[in-house]
């Protein structure tokens, strides 16, 4: 899932069916890939749009309630990577 989050960051247009093949390959559900696909893009949005306008990111701490809401994580659940949750399958 890291590469597929790598390669999706640093060369999104080489993307094909073959990466989603492999991630279930593994075992991850359509929700893992999912889930893994709207995080490393929001990261990549976000980090981008930091960086144009200048700006510090801030941790999930400081995140407003209704950012945390629209993606359906508890204050809690943004804390930690869900890259601990896949290390744990």
């Amino acid at each position: 899932m890291l590469e597929f989050s790598e390669k999706l960051t640093f060369t999104p247009g080489q993307m094909g069916e073959a990466d989603l093949v492999e991630l279930r390959r593994v075992g991850h559900s359509e929700r893992d890939i999912l889930g893994v696909v709207l995080a490393a893009s929001y990261r990549n949005f976000i980090t981008r749009v930091a960086d144009m306008l200048g700006v510090e990111l801030t941790d999930s701490e400081q995140a407003p309630e209704e950012f945390l809401q629209a993606f359906g994580v508890t204050r809690e659940q943004a804390r930690t990577s869900m890259y601990e949750e896949v290390a744990a399958k």
